[in-house]
Formats: structure tokens, sequence, C-alpha cells
């Protein structure tokens, strides 16, 4: 029997995109045969970091109850940080503030929060050469990402499409080399899917 790994999105393109980045990931580590992905559940955007209110459906809370429906084995929960800084001065972080309610909603199962910051679509552009042939490195300097990725695509960036065939081009690191990536969320992507999804023995 496989085993199960859920998902919990924000954005319409992550629906599409994170499959295709966690199946990449099975096959580098060579555990296809032994993982299966759940269909993710999408919570609207922003309704992941409200409190919990079960009748307006938000709240990492509300997420986490509705993808134990599908009796995952774990779960790996993937927003974007947008205008609540990912590393805030005071206060509690976002990660793992949103980890703790995760894990009092469901105490007894394997939990992953991942913040991509400012979005998802920085990772493409902190790892330009890979996804734009051609392209030197891209540092994002401001929050609208997606337009600088319509930018380097010379079109405009369609999420539901473009993120996902994107997502293909990401680079995967080995596995002994995730603490060297210099990216801190797509690090911590590739940590967290390390600790759910280990590389298989040899």
């Amino acid at each position: 029997m496989r085993t199960l790994i859920g998902s919990i999105v924000e954005g319409h393109g992550e629906v599409s995109a994170l499959p295709v980045l966690m199946q990449r990931w099975l096959a580098h580590v060579g555990r296809s045969h032994e993982y299966q992905l759940l269909d993710p559940v999408r919570v609207g955007v922003d309704r992941l970091k409200n409190p919990f209110d079960e009748e307006r459906q938000q709240g990492i809370e509300y997420a986490i109850r509705a993808s134990l429906r599908r009796k995952p084995d774990a779960i790996l929960v993937l927003l974007d940080a947008d205008k609540a800084c990912a590393l805030p001065t005071s206060g509690p972080r976002l990660g793992p503030a949103l980890l703790e309610r995760a894990r009092v909603a469901a105490p007894h199962l394997d939990i992953a929060v991942v913040v991509a910051d400012p979005e998802y679509e920085a990772w493409f552009l902190r790892n330009a050469p890979a996804v734009f042939p051609g392209v030197a490195d891209v540092q994002p300097t401001r929050r609208d990402c997606k337009g600088l990725v319509s930018d380097l695509l010379g079109a405009k960036y369609l999420e539901g499409s473009d993120q996902a065939q994107l997502t293909k081009r990401l680079p995967l690191p080995a596995p002994d080399a995730i603490p060297a990536i210099p990216d801190p969320s797509y690090r911590k992507l590739f940590k967290e899917l390390a600790r759910l999804i280990p590389p298989a023995s040899s």
C-alpha cells in the first residue's frame, strides 16, 4: 500500500503546479511507486492565514479538516507570503505560526508548512537560468513577481497554465545539496519534501 501525501494550496496555479513539482521529486529520489499524491485542497488567497471560521471556509484548520477527508498519511501546505512578511521583525513567523495551528487541528498527522517568499513565482526568478533559457540570474526586487515573469516570457503570465509548465523547469537539488540552496524558502520547500518523501535507500 502506497503512502498518501495530501497538499493544501491557495492559488489556482498551485493546484496543478505543486503536484508537478512533487511528482518530479518522487521520481528524483526514486520513490514514485511508494507514494501517491492526493489532489490538492485549495483554500482561497489569504484565507489560510485568517482565523479559523468553518462557515466562511477559512483558516488553516478548515483546510486541514478538508484534507483529512481524503485520509492522507502526511500533508504539505504551500502558500505565498505576499504582503505578510515571512520573517517579521516582531511577533511569530508566519510559517511556524500556521504549522502550530495545523498541528492542533491534526496532532496525529505529519504536516509541513512552506511559505514561498514573497510568492511561488519568485522561485522562477531566482532560478531564471534554468527556467528561462538564455536569461541570467534575476533577483525579484518588488512584490510583482508575476509581472517580472511576464517580462521574461514576453507575454502575459497566465497562472492557470504557465505555472505548471514553468515548474517542470525548476532545478531539483540532490538531497545532500539542499542545505546549500541560497533561497531560504526554496531550501525550506526541499527540506520538507525530503522529510515527507525521503530518498530511496541505496
